[in-house]
């Protein structure tokens, strides 16, 4: 399969406002309705390069299937602290069409991402993911991209656990990208 990772873009909020409003984004990512005024103020930033999240949308056979954010955690000192491993960054992700989950697909497009597109943004050596512990799908999804439980820890931010899950970025890429371009794999 192939996979395509480009930046998100305003003219995408229109799509996160739809995926983040059903289903199991509704349930374990957004936690609720969310409105386009929050999506705004939540991804401008990022879209607008005032943001250190890198947040791009994941394409399957040229089709937008997901959504994935890195972010460095020396970024994010009171988390950072929480989590309690340097030299790491943070990962969100969720496959928004439906039509797609229960494929598969959500460990694939997190493999990738950490082999194909985290070593081109990021100088940190670990990825690290938090699912909350009765999301026993996203952490099976974890494990087979290759993640390993850590410990878990309490987010102050979400007022929630999070079942903490690392695996090593790969440092050894020879290709160079430009940061503005697709990443095709």
């Amino acid at each position: 399969m192939d996979w395509k990772f480009r930046r998100l873009k305003r003219e995408d909020f229109s799509l996160l406002y739809q995926w983040m409003n059903t289903g199991e984004v509704k349930e374990w990512y957004t936690k609720g309705d969310i409105t386009r005024a929050r999506i705004e103020e939540k991804y401008l930033p990022c879209v607008n390069g005032t943001s250190p999240k890198l947040t791009m949308l994941a394409f399957m056979e040229e089709e937008p299937i997901g959504f994935v954010q890195a972010y460095a955690l020396h970024h994010y000192s009171e988390y950072a602290k929480q989590v309690g491993i340097p030299d790491s960054v943070g990962i969100d992700l969720f496959i928004g069409e439906a039509s797609r989950v229960n494929q598969g697909l959500g460990s694939q497009m997190l493999r990738v991402f950490v082999e194909g597109v985290l070593p081109h943004y990021f100088h940190e050596r670990i990825a690290v993911i938090g699912p909350e512990p009765e999301n026993k799908r996203a952490i099976r999804a974890y494990e087979k991209a290759g993640f390993r439980f850590s410990h878990q820890i309490e987010n102050p931010r979400e007022e929630n656990r999070e079942y903490l899950m690392r695996q090593e970025i790969p440092q050894n890429m020879e290709i160079s990208v430009d940061r503005n371009d697709p990443i095709e794999i």
